[in-house]
């Protein structure tokens, strides 16, 4: 898609079960989905003027589903071992490790967090 859009301004095109939609907030976001239908829904989300946000539901899905994926991907991004071996199987190696560690610390921290409410 090669729109011009303005901030808050939104296309969608669909093919068969495939949904292409590109939204234009700060900066372009393009999404690609076969599983969403491309409406546009009522975040929970309220701006200044005490409207409701509207988002496409494939950008609402992914913000309630994928927080500890991204979650665990910035705790990786700190923590990585990779840059300073050489040789391929060690760093395949550690990257497996890595993974293994973070899960581990997320979902003792989740579990940690739900029995203290």
């Amino acid at each position: 898609m090669s729109a011009k859009l303005k901030s808050g301004q939104h296309v969608a095109r669909r093919n068969g079960h495939t949904v292409v939609r590109k939204r234009r907030d700060k900066m372009d976001v393009m999404m690609l989905s076969t599983v969403h239908t491309g409406k546009v829904m009522d975040s929970s989300k309220v701006n200044r003027r005490g409207e409701r946000v509207k988002k496409p539901d494939c950008v609402i899905d992914y913000n309630q589903h994928m927080c500890g994926v991204d979650h665990m991907d910035q705790l990786m991004a700190y923590y990585t071992p990779l840059c300073k071996i050489l040789k391929w199987y060690r760093k395949v190696v550690l990257n497996f490790w890595t993974c293994r560690w973070s899960m581990r610390t997320f979902c003792t921290q989740s579990s940690v967090a739900q029995s203290v409410k």
